[in-house]
């Protein structure tokens, strides 16, 4: 027992050693980091929270062993691992559907095989499929002027919370079971929108900005738009329909149809929920985090 405790004790100081280092790394290149990482699939860090947190740690001043180390050592990795990033944006056309999906959250035979279709499921940062989800399946399209998504998901029970910002901040939407869908128009100005929805059905709106100087917030908590949505839980699967008019992003598309011309990027994405563990997933090799705008799929409407 007392070999296991003095080993343990040898560990620990190791990771403190390695940390201490990593910390001291960030504090030296502070200043540089926008230089360093602006252009990278690192970005995304600079507007993060971490990163807010990060800065707020060293403003205090004094030795760096008397910070917080550990969060200091934690956004250092993730700039690295930004840095050392290989996977490109995929780039994609979302097809024009021949008739509209009708929204009761079930995807019926042939409703959306023209869609564009995604199998399978990444975890966040990770590059390999994980490989109990293969029967994941995530569709987009568009008829009209309105962009339809859907996604069919294996879960025994899922967890599904419905509070907003304004309940239960532990039991947010996302933070259970849920299908989220993020669209950014190509814009001069960063707005973006988060489309959350759990396995019942239930649908959360929220707008999102990135201000010229790079910084990163909500924009509004409870956007209300013509945005509709449906879940359904059957066999032992979770399914989700979501309906957005375009004009509820832009409003220079209010009223017209899509012509085939517009640009914009956008992310499907998963909250998974089990007891205590939780981590977001997606079709796509994404890193970060679902609101990194860098590392979303560019797209375009199909003529």
């Amino acid at each position: 027992m007392k070999l296991l405790s003095i080993i343990l004790l040898i560990l620990c100081c190791a990771v403190w050693s390695e940390d201490l280092a990593l910390a001291r790394k960030l504090a030296a290149e502070e200043a540089e980091l926008p230089r360093l990482l602006t252009g990278t699939p690192a970005e995304f860090m600079l507007s993060s929270w971490p990163m807010a947190l990060a800065r707020r740690e060293l403003k205090k001043g004094g030795p760096v062993e008397k910070l917080d180390v550990r969060l200091l050592a934690e956004v250092y990795r993730d700039c690295q691992r930004g840095l050392a990033w290989q996977e490109k944006n995929v780039e994609v056309t979302i097809p024009r559907l021949p008739q509209p999906p009708r929204l009761d959250g079930r995807v019926e035979p042939g409703e959306w095989d023209k869609a564009l279709i995604f199998h399978g499921e990444y975890r966040i940062s990770e590059t390999e499929k994980i490989p109990d989800r293969k029967s994941s399946v995530w569709y987009v399209g568009y008829h009209g002027n309105v962009i339809y998504a859907a996604a069919s998901f294996r879960e025994d029970s899922p967890e599904i919370y419905t509070d907003k910002y304004d309940g239960d901040r532990k039991r947010l939407m996302f933070m259970g079971d849920a299908f989220e869908f993020f669209i950014k128009p190509e814009l001069p100005y960063g707005l973006y929108l988060e489309c959350v929805v759990n396995p019942a059905g239930k649908l959360w709106n929220l707008l999102h900005v990135r201000t010229g100087d790079g910084r990163q917030f909500r924009f509004h908590d409870d956007f209300q738009a013509d945005i509709r949505a449906a879940g359904s839980c059957e066999d032992n699967r979770f399914t989700v329909e979501l309906m957005i008019p375009v004009s509820a992003i832009f409003g220079k598309w209010a009223g017209v149809e899509i012509s085939g011309n517009e640009k914009f990027s956008f992310i499907m994405a998963r909250a998974n929920r089990k007891g205590d563990e939780y981590f977001m997933s997606s079709p796509v090799k994404l890193l970060y985090d679902s609101h990194n705008v860098f590392g979303y799929v560019r797209a375009v409407f199909e003529k």
